[in-house]
């Protein structure tokens, strides 16, 4: 521990000093110097301070001689200060250490201090000689960037969703909290994930495989296999990882999302459950029907889904990651997930002739919503729609998902119509009109129009290469079963006009 100075040792010190001074010239140069600057005897006992440690701490020379600069620690820091000084000058080996200073207006800087020791021919220590260099400004930048690193931290531990980085070489750096606590274990043990037991073993194989082309060829990689669970539980995942890269073009990092598919797995499952039961000769017709229907509808929410997952991950990978987005990004993935949950579950009560669910409908607020889910794809077409909604429209009776189906098939559809002209203007119109005892919706756009506007709403009949063609026929099963009508009008080459009535 440091030693105490009385009065008697004090007055030693002071004729120390008194013969240590330094030249008037030396004096000059070592008060100019913008450092706390100062020297101490064999024994420790501070004998000489210069001029800006005056100015600084308030204190003149005769009060800080021996051991009263020590007055001017922070008290968090005195005891280990004073602790390692006295080890230094016990051992007589140079000291290097950072420390609070409390300067004349009350204020604590921090500091950077040292201390070199003077050697005569025998190696006994003469003198000591330190300077203490204010670093203030970095500690606070390095407390800043603490604070910021723990805020990203915790705020991406909070976001509902498994996210991770790799290497350049794909070797896992970081997992968030949700990640960490789905297997119940730290990142060291998920880093040998290659060998243990955290994917299903019929899944591993081909994960590594597709994971280690992605990596060698520097490109984004997607991944769906199953994952164990802390409590032995495997679930469906979909693993996505993007490269980022630097100004040259260097692969530096991996961003990546894990999402969980594993209801809508089930729900997968479920459907073709369904269609084995229905199998029977006597119900081929109905099952074929049926399945198209399923396959039609639930492939929009979920190529949602998809797209969703892949903005969170893009937000995520931005420098500084864009939280904001990501979460409004993994809001629409759990919307259009259950959206496809609803879709398979009006559909299989359609087919069986179930009453509706009907409840009082504003086609206006209907229609609304249906163009804020198609966001996305209206952005991506660059088609910004128009919109004519007459304000005083009653309501109707009808079942809200199922009608929110129809609208979003029609716009789809017109979206696809558009698609296909190049060179031209392009225009899509949503109007609303009450008409007798209907209220109506009309879709127009601007495509290359309709040979012939009635078979269209056939089933299996479609114009489209890749189309199924039972989105109308559906679209128009669900219309009627609500009392309405719709129908489409068309001129070939000058669009087409789909009108959806319901009678209020």
């Amino acid at each position: 521990m440091a030693r105490s100075y009385d009065d008697s040792t004090r007055t030693t010190v002071r004729k120390r000093v008194a013969k240590a001074l330094p030249t008037p010239d030396l004096r000059t140069i070592i008060d100019a110097i913008p450092v706390l600057a100062w020297t101490a005897g064999p024994d420790g006992a501070a004998d000489f301070f210069n001029s800006y440690w005056v100015a600084f701490s308030g204190l003149s020379s005769e009060e800080s001689v021996a051991q009263g600069w020590s007055q001017v620690l922070h008290p968090e820091d005195r005891e280990r200060v004073l602790s390692d000084w006295q080890a230094a000058v016990e051992t007589g080996v140079p000291i290097e250490m950072e420390l609070r200073l409390r300067r004349s207006d009350g204020d604590y800087l921090w500091f950077l201090a040292r201390a070199q020791p003077l050697r005569d021919a025998s190696g006994q220590v003469l003198k000591w000689y330190g300077t203490s260099t204010e670093i203030d400004a970095r500690r606070k930048q390095e407390h800043l960037a603490r604070e910021s690193a723990d805020s990203y931290s915790q705020i991406l531990d909070r976001v509902p969703a498994m996210l991770f980085t790799t290497t350049a070489e794909g070797e896992l750096e970081f997992v968030n909290g949700p990640l960490l606590r789905y297997f119940g274990t730290g990142l060291e043990a998920l880093q040998a994930w290659k060998q243990a037991a955290h994917l299903h073993p019929d899944d591993l194989p081909h994960t590594i495989a597709l994971w280690s082309q992605a990596v060698a060829a520097g490109e984004a990689c997607l991944i769906e296999h199953r994952m164990r669970r802390h409590d032995g539980v495997y679930r469906w995942f979909q693993f996505q990882a993007v490269p980022q890269r630097d100004d040259g073009g260097r692969l530096v990092r991996w961003y990546g999302s894990i999402t969980d598919l594993d209801d809508v797995k089930r729900k997968d499952a479920e459907l073709r459950a369904m269609e084995t039961r229905l199998s029977s000769a006597s119900k081929m017709a109905a099952v074929s029907q049926l399945s198209a229907a399923i396959a039609h509808e639930v492939s929009q929410p979920l190529a949602a889904v998809v797209a969703n997952g892949d903005a969170c991950t893009r937000w995520l990978s931005m420098q500084p990651p864009n939280i904001e987005r990501a979460l409004q990004s993994l809001e629409r993935v759990g919307r259009d997930a259950a959206a496809s949950a609803d879709v398979v579950q009006r559909i299989r009560l359609l087919f069986q002739r179930a009453p509706l669910v009907r409840e009082p409908l504003d086609l206006n607020a209907v229609t609304t919503e249906v163009l804020q889910m198609l966001h996305g794809e209206l952005l991506h077409t660059g088609v910004t729609p128009k919109r004519e909604l007459e304000p005083t429209l009653p309501v109707v009776q009808g079942d809200r998902v199922q009608i929110q189906q129809v609208l979003s098939n029609l716009l789809r559809n017109a979206l696809e119509a558009l698609g296909e002209q190049e060179g031209v203007a392009r225009s899509l119109t949503v109007s609303s009109r009450l008409d007798g005892d209907e209220a109506i919706v009309f879709v127009t756009d601007s495509g290359p129009g309709l040979s012939d506007p009635h078979i269209i709403f056939q089933p299996f009949f479609t114009t489209k290469r890749t189309g199924m063609g039972m989105g109308l026929a559906i679209s128009r099963t669900i219309v009627e079963a609500h009392g309405g009508r719709l129908w489409a009008t068309s001129e070939p080459g000058a669009g087409a006009t789909f009108a959806l009535a319901i009678r209020v």
